[in-house]
C-alpha cells in the first residue's frame, strides 16, 4: 500500500504563540502545515505553494483584511477550499464552521479531520 501524501493546512493567526501551538499539534497528527501571520502572508504562501492546500484554518480577526475576507480571496482560485474560522470573540460565531478559542487539542483535531477527509 502506497503512502498517502499528508493533507496540507494553511494556519493563519497573528498571535505567534497560538499559531505555533496549532502548527505543532497538527504536525504531530501528520498534517503538513503552512503558517501565516496575516492575509498578505497567507496569499503569498498560497500563490507560491506547489500543490493543494486542503484546509484554511484562520482567525477571524487579523491585522488588515480579516479571516473571512482571506477565505473569499483564496476561494476565487480554489472554490471548494474548506475553511474553519476561529476566534476568542463569541460574536464571531456567525462565520461557519467556527471554532471558539480557547479550544482543546481533541476538538481541534476532530474538527480538522472532519474538514479534510
Amino acid at each position: 500500500m502506497a503512502n498517502k501524501k499528508p493533507k496540507t493546512i494553511l494556519v493563519v493567526d497573528d498571535e505567534e504563540a497560538t499559531r505555533g501551538l496549532i502548527t505543532l499539534i497538527l504536525r504531530q497528527e501528520g498534517y503538513a502545515v503552512l503558517e501565516a501571520a496575516d492575509c498578505e502572508d497567507a496569499e503569498k504562501i498560497h500563490r507560491r505553494h506547489h500543490g493543494r492546500i486542503d484546509l484554511l484554518l484562520t482567525d477571524v480577526s487579523l491585522p488588515g483584511p480579516n479571516g473571512p475576507e482571506l477565505a473569499a480571496a483564496l476561494r476565487e482560485s480554489v472554490p471548494d477550499l474548506p475553511v474553519i474560522f476561529m476566534s476568542g470573540m463569541p460574536e464571531a460565531e456567525q462565520y461557519t464552521p467556527f471554532l471558539q478559542k480557547p479550544f482543546d487539542v481533541t476538538e481541534l483535531v476532530r474538527r480538522v479531520r472532519s474538514s479534510v477527509q
